[in-house]
């Protein structure tokens, strides 16, 4: 009887707490509720850097953006500009360190790389970079600066930065103007590729508002953090 018990209450207890989890744990929680390709794995980053890819290249959370690196390749076609932006369900899943990670990790190919600050509601980007963000994508999307003056060359090699601006009062409305896409256009001239940091997509529309002028949309999903029942949300 004892062992039997000692067999039993812990299944049981394993499968309670299983049953009352809804976290998504490992890939065939994602696998089971949507085809949509799994580019890569990004382990935990456990160094006091908000961009270990540049401080730490040896490291196995640096090889773990070369290999997201080498995916996107069979995504994109060589020979032209790449615009890719980034997502999340919420905030905190670690969006916006896959987009100045990716961005670094690119640009250290070689490539020239320009990464937009587009969560205009709570911009940070500039504080990972060290950078000046009075004048951003918001002033340039109201009209009141210059292209020119918008991007900024940080101290990684072939990396330029488009920090968000000032918090407007209307993002979206911002986001959705012709400027926007004018912005994408000019951009691909001159960059190799453009990595776009957008707000998480259950909370406000903006990242689907650029899903038109991107090619690639990549959405971040965090082990132990992200709800399965927001996984429906990669493909609407």
């Amino acid at each position: 009887l004892a062992l039997i018990l000692g067999l039993l209450l812990p299944a049981i207890a394993v499968v309670i707490i299983d049953l009352m989890n809804n976290k998504v744990i490992d890939r065939k929680d994602i696998e089971k509720v949507t085809k949509v390709p799994i580019l890569g794995f990004i382990s935990h980053s456990t160094y006091n850097s908000e961009v270990p890819v540049v401080e730490k290249p040896g490291s196995t959370l640096s090889e773990s953006f070369r290999s997201i690196r080498t995916s996107l390749k069979y995504l994109i076609p060589e020979d032209k500009p790449a615009v890719i932006s980034i997502t999340s369900t919420v905030s905190g899943e670690g969006k916006t360190f896959v987009a100045v990670n990716l961005a670094a990790i690119i640009s250290l190919l070689g490539r020239k790389t320009l990464l937009i600050g587009l969560d205009l509601r709570k911009p940070r980007i500039h504080k990972v970079l060290g950078l000046d963000n009075s004048v951003g994508m918001s002033t340039f999307l109201s009209g009141n600066a210059k292209y020119d003056k918008v991007i900024q060359k940080t101290s990684i090699e072939n990396l330029w930065y488009a920090s968000s601006g000032p918090v407007p009062p209307n993002p979206a409305e911002l986001i959705e103007r012709q400027t926007m896409a004018d912005f994408i256009e000019q951009a691909r001239k001159e960059f190799d590729y453009i990595i776009i940091d957008t707000p998480p997509v259950a909370v406000v529309t903006d990242a689907l508002l650029l899903s038109r002028l991107t090619d690639v949309t990549l959405f971040v999903v965090r082990q132990r953090y992200t709800s399965r029942n927001t996984l429906g949300l990669i493909d609407e």
